[in-house]
């Protein structure tokens, strides 16, 4: 028998609700979101999904919405 023992380390990060979002859909297959505020031109926090977790956006939204985009 093992017994293991784990301790997660978890860092939360909140995203201002008054910043902009930027959506997009890179030419490597990721799906991109961007969150920004125009007066802080170079602070920004970037989410980039690999190519197969926008995949799975991606089906979970058609299947969602009956497959219309």
């Amino acid at each position: 028998m093992e017994i293991i023992e784990r301790k997660s380390k978890i860092k939360k990060t909140a995203i201002d609700p008054e910043s902009n979002m930027q959506i997009s859909y890179n030419n490597y297959g990721h799906l991109v979101i961007r969150f920004f505020k125009p007066e802080k031109e170079s602070e920004d926090t970037v989410l980039v999904f690999t190519a197969s977790q926008t995949r799975e956006i991606v089906r979970f939204v058609k299947n969602r919405i009956g497959g219309v985009w």
